[in-house]
């Protein structure tokens, strides 16, 4: 296998694959994390509450379940609704942000270049990298990241390679 020591990677992103790269980044946030936790024990309490205040229950008891399990379905309705209507907004207002984007990748750092983007970070500031089927994810903050999709490198050797460079440049930070 070639190992490079620059790779520069085109980025363009559907509205689904943005859309679902904010729900995988969004999704993994450690804030949104304890709103799930709080709004699933506040149902589960007021399931156990109108259990035991309801002993002689009018109706059957799945009802109970689905009106304690109503604040966590509006939760994620509100969730994955709202995360689309603002990639649609997004995509509207800032379409340059999904085409003509190019990646960088050297051994200082990645720079992102685009019509209305330009920047760079050092591997030093990257605190993570997850990487899943169709994405690999760095992130610079515990809830941002930078998306690179893998479906833009042209061959798998290509992409092991770049996986390899990134390995010992993240590490080596």
């Amino acid at each position: 296998m070639i190992t490079k020591d620059e790779f520069i990677i085109p980025q363009k992103l559907s509205l689904w694959d943005f859309y679902r790269t904010s729900l995988y980044v969004t999704l993994r946030s450690k804030r949104l994390s304890w709103l799930y936790y709080f709004v699933t024990g506040v149902g589960v309490l007021n399931l156990f509450v109108n259990i035991a205040a309801s002993a002689k229950a009018a109706g059957p008891i799945w009802i109970l379940v689905l009106q304690s399990l109503l604040p966590l379905l509006v939760l994620m309705l509100f969730l994955f609704g709202g995360t689309f209507i603002i990639c649609v907004v997004i995509k509207l207002l800032k379409p340059g942000i999904f085409n003509n984007m190019t990646y960088q990748f050297t051994h200082w750092g990645l720079y992102k270049k685009s019509d209305i983007v330009d920047y760079s970070i050092p591997w030093r500031n990257i605190v993570k990298v997850k990487e899943t089927r169709s994405f690999i994810y760095l992130y610079f903050s515990k809830d941002d990241a930078h998306v690179i999709q893998k479906k833009m490198f042209r061959h798998v050797d290509e992409l092991q390679s770049f996986k390899i460079f990134m390995k010992a440049c993240v590490n080596q930070k």
